[in-house]
C-alpha cells in the first residue's frame, strides 16, 4: 500500500510508450516500500520484529519524498484509447 505522503509523479511516465499498443498513462507514482520488502512478503520470515513496523512505515513515508533515490515500487495507471 502506498504511503500517505503526497503523490509524486514519476518522470518516466511522460516519455514511456506502451510497446506499440493503444493506451496512455494517466498516473505514475514511485514510492518507498521497504516495510514490505523487508517483511519477507508472503514467504516470511521478516527481517525486522513486528514492534518496529510503525517506525519503518514512518521511515518509508519520509523516504518517499525522494522517489528517484528511494523508489522501491511504482504504481502505474493505464487507460485504453
Amino acid at each position: 500500500m502506498p504511503p500517505k505522503a503526497t503523490p509524486r509523479a514519476c518522470s518516466f511516465a511522460a516519455s514511456c510508450k506502451l510497446a506499440g499498443r493503444p493506451g496512455r498513462f494517466f498516473h505514475a507514482q514511485a514510492f518507498s516500500s521497504f516495510n514490505y520488502l523487508l517483511s519477507g512478503g508472503y514467504s516470511k520470515p521478516a527481517l525486522y520484529p513486528e514492534s518496529w513496523l510503525e517506525v519503518i512505515q514512518r521511515w518509508d513515508e519520509f523516504l518517499s519524498r525522494w522517489p528517484r533515490l528511494f523508489g522501491a515500487r511504482c504504481l502505474i495507471g493505464l487507460q485504453r484509447t
